[in-house]
């Protein structure tokens, strides 16, 4: 964002000296042409900056979109803009983004599976981390060691 300000700047800087060089070069010589100048800069200034901004749109949607990456939220994709290169980034992104939240449901699928066959087995099972502290048992193991089945906190 701060290059976008930078550019800005400096672009009105470069219009401001160019309208002030402009109307100095003219003075009162041709009214007319002095007044087209003052027209015409101001308008092609206007799309200037209408241009950087919309060039500048792609560039602030993907970064956005990053953001909702590092947020884990797979559930925005991005819409085509028209511009080739900038729509090669768009199909890379929803492409990955459909990967991605894909591979997450599979894993919490798995996951229940999982859940649900420690639950329901006749073995008795004790998860613990690499400190050896109790994560989880299940309703077997509970039976076996004589504990009441609930949440074992670390």
């Amino acid at each position: 964002m701060r290059s976008k300000t930078r550019l800005l700047i400096w672009l009105s800087l470069i219009f401001a000296f160019f309208m002030a060089a402009s109307l100095w070069l003219l003075n009162d010589k041709n009214p007319w042409l002095r007044i087209g100048v003052e027209i015409v800069l101001p308008v092609l200034f206007a799309l200037t900056v209408i241009l950087i901004n919309k060039s500048f749109q792609p560039i602030q949607t993907i970064g956005r979109s990053m953001n909702l990456l590092r947020e884990e939220d797979f559930s925005v994709t991005l819409i085509k803009t028209g511009n080739p290169d900038v729509d090669r980034i768009v199909e890379m992104y929803n492409s990955m983004i459909s990967r991605l939240r894909e591979e997450r449901l599979s894993v919490r699928e798995k996951n229940h599976f999982l859940d649900l066959l420690i639950e329901s087995t006749l073995l008795g099972i004790i998860i613990t981390d690499f400190d050896g502290q109790i994560l989880e048992v299940n309703p077997a193991a509970c039976r076996m060691i004589g504990i009441p089945p609930g949440p074992y906190p670390g």
